[in-house]
């Protein structure tokens, strides 16, 4: 059965968010952890504001939070507990159901976020890598990939090049009114970090420095930008002293701004500054918030209601859905007819074998007689195939005819 066990910034405030937050690292134990559960399929998504776990549970799925939980976390104590009670659980179609939404930008905090399929492309990769993919979640992924880049391709949902760090620059222009006498800060240049900085010079920042713990990375991106300062984090002081906007996007498991941090760059005659912390987990300790002059936003405070969101953006939302819908019904149909393939088994194994026997008797024992068999035994089974896709599409349900077909060739071949 899928299942699916996520946290996401609708249910889950950002503080339960980080202290379940998995880094690179966790995801092999969390792979392996549901492998000694039985689990052989699992892909676990982490997007900027969400974490979930997609499965491939055996036995219905009957104990799938609490196992998840309990992978998740690495134990079966208080923090799994605490962790399902936060967390929401999906089953059978409902699991497609949110995937697609999520990867057609649906359910991002940012409506139509441009980020979100590469974060699953690359959860997908990490599972593939782990060998925790079978054919049950290839094809839900598969076909989450495909919806989203028809709904960029098709509407104008992701027209925008929105994403958490560009409203991240939004906001500042918003606190501001203009950017062009602010000097501006943007540390960390991963993608978050490099669309603020993007953002901020097209609404008008020309006093821009971005910031990285590879040195090289922040060159290549002042580069690109043109007039913009560049450097590694030991020129954080000096440029905190004077910034007026500080766009925090980095993938450290630690802040990288604290209060004390922040305190001793900015002197005694601070700047009025607006700090926008876009990282999970936090990389801005909340006690900055406190500093004089100082106005902290974090993920949940940047809300998309707050945000400009362009009017053809919500206005693409019916045709995104109904995209969705149509992979929904699709991958269903998948699933039905994945049951009536198992069931047509027992069938083609007898017909194979029959087929073999009677062509080998004409022509001898050779690769064209195996060849002829397989020509025969693919035409027959065309046709019953055909029938049950048929079906499907009548909105019949298979069980029925599937289990009838599972039963009478399982004795026929039993007999044989």
């Amino acid at each position: 059965m899928l299942v699916s066990l996520g946290l996401d910034f609708r249910r889950a405030r950002l503080e339960v968010r980080e202290r379940f937050h998995l880094e690179d690292d966790d995801v092999p134990r969390v792979f392996d952890a549901l492998a000694r559960r039985g689990v052989r399929e699992a892909v676990i998504a982490r997007t900027c504001n969400r974490v979930e776990a997609y499965c491939w549970w055996p036995d219905g799925g009957a104990d799938a939070a609490r196992g998840i939980s309990r992978a998740w976390v690495g134990g079966d104590g208080s923090d799994a507990e605490a962790l399902r009670s936060s967390a929401t659980l999906r089953r059978d179609t409902e699991v497609p159901a949110h995937l697609f939404r999520v990867a057609a930008g649906l359910e991002s905090q940012i409506l139509g976020d441009i980020h979100i399929l590469g974060q699953l492309r690359r959860a997908f990769r990490d599972a593939l890598a782990a060998q925790a993919v079978g054919s049950n979640l290839h094809r839900l992924f598969e076909t989450a990939f495909r919806v989203g880049k028809q709904v960029k391709r098709e509407t104008r949902l992701m027209a925008s090049r929105s994403s958490v760090g560009s409203e991240a620059a939004r906001c500042a222009a918003a606190h501001w009114g203009r950017l062009a006498e602010q000097p501006c800060v943007v540390v960390g240049c991963g993608k978050s970090g490099t669309h603020a900085a993007r953002a901020l010079v097209a609404l008008g920042a020309r006093d821009l420095t971005v910031v990285n713990r590879t040195v090289e990375r922040a060159e290549k991106l002042a580069a690109e930008l043109g007039g913009v300062h560049a450097g590694g984090f030991d020129i954080l002081p000096a440029t905190l002293a004077r910034a007026a906007v500080v766009i925090v996007a980095t993938g450290a498991p630690q802040p990288v701004l604290t209060r004390e941090f922040m305190a001793r760059a900015r002197g005694a005659s601070p700047p009025t500054t607006l700090v926008v912390d876009v990282s999970v987990p936090r990389n801005v300790e909340t006690a900055v918030g406190k500093l004089q002059g100082v106005s902290l936003v974090d993920l949940d405070s940047l809300h998309p209601t707050a945000a400009a969101v362009e009017k053809s953006r919500l206005e693409a939302i019916p045709a995104a859905e109904t995209l969705v819908d149509e992979a929904i019904l699709e991958f269903s149909r998948w699933l039905e007819l994945r049951d009536a393939r198992r069931a047509l088994v027992p069938l083609h194994e007898v017909l194979s074998d029959i087929c073999m026997r009677e062509v080998s008797h004409l022509a001898g024992e050779s690769a064209g007689a195996r060849r002829t068999a397989d020509r025969i035994v693919a035409r027959v089974m065309a046709r019953p195939m055909t029938a049950l896709r048929a079906a499907s599409e009548r909105g019949e349900p298979l069980e029925d005819a599937a289990g009838a077909l599972g039963v009478l060739f399982e004795a026929t071949r039993t007999g044989t």
